[in-house]
């Protein structure tokens, strides 16, 4: 098997630490997940091809012309999709004054859930994903948007610099096939005064060092890559992103209903779409947790703003 290099240092990987030697879904013999010895940055070795080969859907199945399916799609992402909604309406309150409508990139933006919230809130919302069976959903689902076929290392960014006020990559870093490159192409796709929000997964969550079931679940063949704070900020450097590791925040998506689940079934919660309970009696319960991964950067997702 061919060897290969760190996507940040160049170090070699050919010795590297193997974190995890099967990968969920795999399709392709031979990857592995390694930590780089130099940088500790974790990338599956041999990255994966620059094709979107795991996604089959087939856009004219008929869940995709029922108008229950675009309801159950909402209902799994609404806790998702009420998150992220704080994070853009916080970045577009810090925007210059502008006479123009803003203007707002959602990047792997799959089905266009929060590409349909960005417009909600005001903005000229255009999606862009590589799958085009997705952006065929999401032009039939959302049809107030503008979608777009295509990826950053394609020719999209042509026409495009400094076109956007915001830039949102919502669990999609991880799934390039260049994280920096992917950086620096969002970044130089910003207005003066823009902002550029990513929302990835965290490798220093606290569930990957304690429960076993979790940890082989928990690396995809769908990523190329997975962030700590540390090596986050250490890829929007070298993008040229002025950022430290005080700029990252803690995200826990998931609550104790989740890891309870874990912990005892070795499965994750899929009975109900709501990530966190609801329960009078578990509601402090739940935000005494959230608070104390959140702070201690053991949460399950990283968030990162980074102002152009």
């Amino acid at each position: 098997m061919a060897h290969h290099a760190c996507a940040l240092c160049g170090t070699a990987l050919e010795s590297a630490e193997v974190v995890a030697a099967e990968i969920r879904g795999n399709m392709l013999p031979g990857h592995r997940v390694k930590r780089c010895q130099r940088c500790s940055l974790l990338q599956l070795s041999p990255p994966l091809p620059p094709v979107d080969y795991h996604d089959k859907v087939d856009p004219a199945h008929p869940i995709y012309k029922t108008s229950v399916a675009k309801e159950e799609y909402l209902a799994w992402n609404r806790d998702d999709c009420r998150r992220r909604e704080g994070y853009i309406k916080e970045a577009q309150k810090r925007l210059p004054s502008m006479q123009d409508k803003p203007t707002l990139l959602d990047m792997g933006c799959g089905y266009g859930a929060i590409t349909a919230v960005a417009q909600s809130l005001g903005f000229s919302a255009t999606g862009i994903d590589a799958c085009p069976a997705r952006i065929t959903q999401a032009q039939v689902w959302f049809p107030e948007c503008t979608f777009e076929t295509g990826t950053l290392d394609q020719t999209f960014p042509t026409g495009h610099q400094a076109r956007y006020d915001i830039v949102v990559m919502f669990s999609v870093l991880a799934c390039t096939g260049d994280a920096t490159t992917a950086v620096q192409g969002a970044l130089g796709l910003l207005k003066p005064g823009g902002c550029l929000i990513i929302d990835d997964k965290n490798a220093a969550n606290e569930m990957l060092q304690h429960v076993p079931a979790y940890h082989a679940f928990h690396w995809s063949s769908e990523e190329n890559f997975y962030f700590t704070a540390e090596t986050l900020v250490a890829v929007c450097q070298k993008a040229g992103a002025q950022v430290d590791t005080t700029d990252v925040q803690g995200v826990q998506r998931y609550g104790l209903s989740n890891l309870l689940q874990w912990i005892d079934y070795g499965r994750p919660q899929i009975k109900s779409p709501q990530m966190t309970s609801e329960h009078p009696m578990l509601v402090a319960l739940e935000t005494t947790y959230r608070s104390s991964r959140e702070l201690q950067l053991t949460s399950d997702h990283l968030l990162l703003k980074i102002s152009c």
